[in-house]
């Protein structure tokens, strides 16, 4: 990796070092070098299960609308096969879950309320789609559909029966529920990965990274996947909407099911896939951890759904 990284800064640069790696996430590993026009980060894809140039277009049609709290793009290219980004590095703190102070909190409601001020009406889904297109609750029965087929013991199979019964209840949830989204025809321009170790701050500033998964779609999305991936008490919740301003409280409910369904399902994929070896050793800590996730989306799903 290594090499490849010297190979890029040789490409795209006339005098780069590379410093060292500061992160790794679903699909790509990132790394701080230092180059003439300054320190940059370098992020480049492992497994080509996320498209970087999605995440390229999504950041340049973002700026594009004039939100700047975002890290300037310098380059996109691919080497070797493998795509990466280059953007400016940006400096500060970076958020841990569990740990946000209301401060912080407040600074997040401000963030996400100038960027849900970025609308789109009659369509939602990818950024530089300007079809007409309707928010489903259901959209992702497909996917989860997939992924439960493919199942290859990587859970205990007594377990396993019991999810399974569980997400079919809150696939039927979703379904009885999808119109009252349906009908919503106004939609915002979601982050789409609240993960507070994506978001830096800057002196006075909150920056966002990792806009791969950024759609249109209800500004809901943004906040509960914040509230569940910052493990927020009650309290900060009600801090954050404070400050953010009002949402449609009736829709929580089903929108929460759809987002931990969502998320067990996907780690629930990871588990597949670390079992089967087609996840990069480098872009997870370990099988047990997660575990530990798959079942934390497990237990929220089984909340709401009460």
């Amino acid at each position: 990796m290594i090499n490849r990284i010297n190979k890029i800064l040789k490409k795209e640069f006339s005098h780069g070092k590379l410093m060292r790696k500061i992160g790794a996430g679903a699909a790509n590993i990132i790394y701080l070098c230092e180059t003439e026009v300054g320190r940059v980060v370098i992020k480049i894809n492992l497994n080509n299960e996320e498209d970087l140039s999605r995440e390229f277009n999504n950041m340049n049609y973002v700026a594009g609308q004039g939100f700047n709290q975002l890290p300037k793009l310098i380059s996109f290219g691919e080497i070797n096969k493998k795509k990466y980004i280059i953007q400016e590095y940006i400096p500060g703190k970076i958020l841990k879950e569990g740990k946000l102070t209301d401060s912080q909190i407040k600074k997040l409601a401000e963030f996400f309320k100038e960027l849900h001020k970025i609308k789109r009406i009659k369509t939602c889904g990818d950024l530089n789609n300007h079809k007409k297109t309707k928010f489903s609750l259901t959209r992702k029965f497909n996917y989860i559909d997939e992924i439960l087929q493919n199942y290859n013991g990587c859970l205990p199979k007594k377990d396993y029966d019991k999810y399974l019964i569980l997400f079919d209840k809150a696939k039927k949830f979703l379904i009885k529920n999808d119109k009252s989204f349906i009908h919503n025809q106004t939609h915002v321009i979601n982050h789409g990965d609240c993960n507070p170790q994506n978001f830096i701050f800057n002196k006075d500033e909150v920056f966002a990274i990792d806009w791969v998964y950024s759609k249109f779609k209800p500004e809901i999305g943004d906040i509960l996947d914040l509230f569940n991936k910052a493990r927020l008490t009650k309290r900060q919740e009600n801090l954050f909407l404070k400050h953010y301003g009002k949402i449609n409280l009736k829709k929580m409910k089903a929108f929460s099911i759809a987002s931990y369904l969502g998320m067990a399902i996907w780690s629930l994929d990871r588990l597949i896939k670390i079992k089967n070896k087609k996840l990069h050793r480098d872009l997870y800590k370990s099988k047990a951890n997660e575990l530990r996730m798959f079942k934390r989306q497990v237990n929220k799903l089984k909340l709401v759904l009460k």
